[in-house]
């Protein structure tokens, strides 16, 4: 699911480039030369180290008590003895003094795309407000046919095929805010990323509009409801939120916490992402000549 796919080749090295010290830069399950390398011994011995009860988080969602589970928890994880799990370092990221660019061309890229990923706290570590706030801004941004990329660039431009933004907070160190989209047959990506730019632009000199808060708020509520509507995807919640130094406070509230969002926090939230040096702009094209 990587190398047969041009955008996660991509992905992995806009990682790469994007944490300079920090482990998110590396694959989960390392490069493939490392993986190459690797024996079942290797394998046996990291689940001895960190696959432990006392090192794990157990969600159950639907229709049991917590009087019913906690025998059954006890009798399938209880029996299974704690381990002896080290504290992780938690290896922070140099100032940056330089955003980074990235261009990957591969003979099976269809649709050329363009994409910025910028460093930015995570839910956990950014201060209060800020990290909803930037959901809030990705919204108007580029969520949905009303958001200001969709508008600007597929609908009164008409150069591009797509376009949109999004905030993922649930790391332990870092999050990513991404701006991403395709040009129409006959555009190329300097020109749609001199289009997001100007709205980047407008958006910092001006600021949001009440409108558009309201609308953003409003989505997010909706797609909030929705979410609980499913036992699944609550029980997800709760295990990246418990496994990223959230709390279960934190899930229940966030309602409430998209609520108190203010035009200032997401113009705030705007000035911390887009005045930072911490990015790094990636360009997916088709090979030269096909």
């Amino acid at each position: 699911r990587t190398d047969n796919n041009p955008e996660a080749l991509l992905s992995e090295q806009v990682s790469a480039a994007l944490y300079m010290a920090h482990p998110y830069g590396i694959p989960i399950i390392g490069w493939e030369h490392e993986i190459r390398g690797l024996t079942t011994e290797d394998a046996l011995d990291f689940y001895r180290q960190h696959y432990a009860p006392n090192n794990a988080i157990l969600v159950v969602a639907g229709d049991i008590t917590a009087e019913k589970l906690r025998p059954l928890a006890e009798q399938f994880y209880g029996v299974i003895p704690a381990g002896e799990v080290a504290p992780r370092e938690r290896v922070k990221e140099p100032p940056a003094i330089a955003p980074r660019r990235i261009t990957h061309r591969d003979a099976r890229v269809r649709q050329p795309s363009y994409r910025r990923s910028y460093v930015v706290p995570s839910s956990a570590t950014a201060e209060p407000g800020m990290a909803v706030a930037m959901d809030v801004l990705s919204q108007i941004l580029g969520a949905g046919s009303t958001s200001r990329f969709y508008r600007a660039l597929v609908v009164d431009q008409a150069i591009a095929a797509s376009s949109g933004a999004f905030y993922s907070g649930s790391g332990l160190d870092y999050g990513r805010f991404m701006l991403y989209g395709s040009p129409v047959a006959g555009q190329d990506l300097e020109t749609i990323e001199t289009a997001m730019d100007l709205v980047i632009d407008d958006l910092l000199e001006g600021g949001i509009t009440d409108e558009e808060l309201e609308r953003a708020k409003s989505n997010m509520m909706a797609d909030i409801v929705y979410a609980r509507d499913n036992q699944r995807t609550m029980a997800q919640a709760f295990g990246a939120a418990l496994t990223t130094g959230l709390t279960i406070d934190d899930v229940m509230t966030y309602p409430d916490e998209v609520e108190k969002v203010t035009s200032e926090d997401v113009n705030k939230a705007a000035r911390q992402i887009f005045e930072s040096k911490a990015h790094v702009t990636a360009h997916l094209l088709p090979e030269q000549g096909s």
